[in-house]
């Protein structure tokens, strides 16, 4: 079986709810899902606190595999894409973009582009930083959707649907650009118009930093007969 080797942000020992680290372990798990048991790791979380160790680690890496995927952030491609694009001249080097703004950084960024255009892929969620990405000569573009490990229902979960009012979910990560706000006010808008409480919604994950009291505020508005529960069972997998 092919050897497969990631270097991201697995976050150590400690648990991070960040895009960045998500994504990492998404794809991680993902993988040993589909049979890749023995996959490499070089864990950028100690590239501050522990340089000596993601070295090792990195070393190890590139020793040890024939297909290497990266997820790093603009700081970590500043150190790390030059000497990837020299280990792609003898292994296949798959970046996997971290955010929406890969497209703006490499059209000011000559010689992010001609490492991006060594690997034999780079990986992007959106269509638009595709077609971006394209126009800019990086021929190697490919637009993967976002995703995450989460077990679907089972068909007697869905008995609930008779019932009234009707329960909504968003699971993510919780913050405004993520759309909460949006949620909640649809939620609002249907009682609104029903005058009377035919939906409610319940928000699973954890709260970004700092947006706890703009979300407490943004619920409170609500009377309480919208959001029914904040609940957080995300956990490191």
């Amino acid at each position: 079986m092919v050897k497969i080797g990631i270097i991201g942000h697995f976050g150590g020992m400690e648990t991070f709810v960040d895009g960045q680290t998500v994504k990492t372990l998404s794809l991680y798990n993902a993988l040993k899902k589909c049979g890749y048991t023995e996959i490499q790791k070089a864990d950028t979380y100690y590239i501050k606190r522990n340089p000596s160790r993601f070295l090792v680690e990195l070393v190890k890496l590139l020793i040890r595999s024939d297909k290497i995927i990266v997820l790093v952030s603009d700081r970590g491609r500043k150190v790390l894409f030059p000497l990837l694009k020299m280990a792609s001249l003898y292994k296949d080097i798959y970046h996997y973009a971290i955010g929406g703004r890969i497209a703006k950084e490499a059209t000011e960024s000559d010689r992010l582009r001609k490492c991006m255009g060594s690997f034999s892929g780079n990986w992007v969620e959106s269509r638009k930083e595709e077609r971006a990405l394209r126009e800019l000569g990086l021929i190697n573009v490919r637009y993967i959707p976002n995703f995450k490990c989460i077990s679907p229902l089972q068909k007697a979960d869905y008995s609930c649907l008779q019932d009234m009012p009707r329960n909504f979910c968003l699971f993510s990560r919780i913050t405004r650009e993520k759309g909460v706000e949006d949620a909640i006010r649809a939620v609002r808008r249907l009682n609104e118009e029903a005058d009377h409480t035919v939906a409610t919604l319940d928000i699973y994950g954890p709260i970004e930093t700092g947006y706890e009291e703009r979300l407490q505020y943004v619920i409170s508005r609500g009377g309480g007969t919208v959001v029914t529960s904040v609940l957080f069972p995300l956990t490191r997998a």
